[in-house]
């Protein structure tokens, strides 16, 4: 019998992790922002592990994290920077390897007596009696795609086999995280291009502009010339036919000088 339970119960956490994947699936492929998903992310393990107080750190070069959503702290320290290798989340980032800490006052307690009070603290958001915390590396090909880092008041709160299931989730969310990103990043690209282009076009569409109006102002200039010459050939044309070769010589010294001027 105790077997059978056992068994029945091994069905159940299995059944349990297939629904779990199965959601967190259908919420990450959501048509949503960088910053939406995140938030919708540490929702669902709130929902689903009762993860209360989380936070997203990405990183934005090779040194450092940036926080990019928390829940359960408000807005405090969003934006905060973690230095690579420093504290709990700069050492998972640096290494890419889980981290979990129970005991956590005992242990400042600890370092303040042996080392004296630190002299750097980083503002991130935080517990001020957290007593346990993991950070989770969210990995896609190898590449740190963030930390995710929560804490508790508990004692020992984070199970064992949930941190497992997490490090397996982990997996998941770092890809739908670096595709979010990339696909941001790809409309970014466009609207920078489609902003260049329409650049261009506003500045092909001055230059036409201005060779239609330097023709307009040419063509209005040479009109009148124009009318004149044709107006004095005619009139030469005349005294030719008159045999008139007195005005015909006067009339043409005329336009020599008036073309000359």
């Amino acid at each position: 019998m105790e077997t059978e339970n056992t068994h029945d119960s091994i069905i159940a956490l299995e059944k349990r992790k297939t629904e779990i994947v199965k959601l967190i699936s259908i919420e990450l492929n959501k048509p949503v922002t960088l910053k939406e998903k995140l938030n919708n992310i540490l929702l669902f393990l709130d929902t689903i592990f009762g993860l209360k107080h989380t936070m997203l750190l990405l990183p934005w070069d090779e040194k450092h994290l940036t926080v990019f959503a928390s829940r359960g702290y408000g807005q405090k320290g969003l934006g905060a920077t973690v230095n690579f290798g420093e504290g709990v989340i700069g050492v998972v980032a640096n290494r890419k390897k889980k981290l979990r800490l129970n005991n956590i006052s005992w242990q400042k307690q600890y370092v303040h007596t042996a080392m004296g009070p630190p002299t750097h603290t980083v503002e991130i958001p935080g517990l001020e009696n957290a007593e346990s915390q993991v950070a989770i590396p969210l990995l896609a090909d190898e590449k740190l795609i963030a930390v995710l880092s929560a804490e508790s008041e508990d004692l020992n709160f984070f199970c064992a086999e949930d941190e497992e299931f997490l490090m397996t989730l982990s997996q998941i969310i770092g890809l739908s995280i670096q595709n979010t990103q990339i696909i941001e990043g790809l409309e970014a690209t466009v609207k920078e291009r489609t902003y260049h282009l329409e650049m261009q076009k506003q500045k092909l569409q001055h230059a036409n502009s201005s060779k239609d109006r330097l023709f307009s102002i040419i063509s209005h200039d040479l009109r009148s010339p124009v009318a004149a010459l044709q107006s004095v050939s005619k009139l030469m044309h005349h005294y030719m036919n008159a045999d008139d070769m007195p005005s015909a010589i006067k009339t043409a010294e005329r336009v020599a000088k008036s073309t000359q001027n």
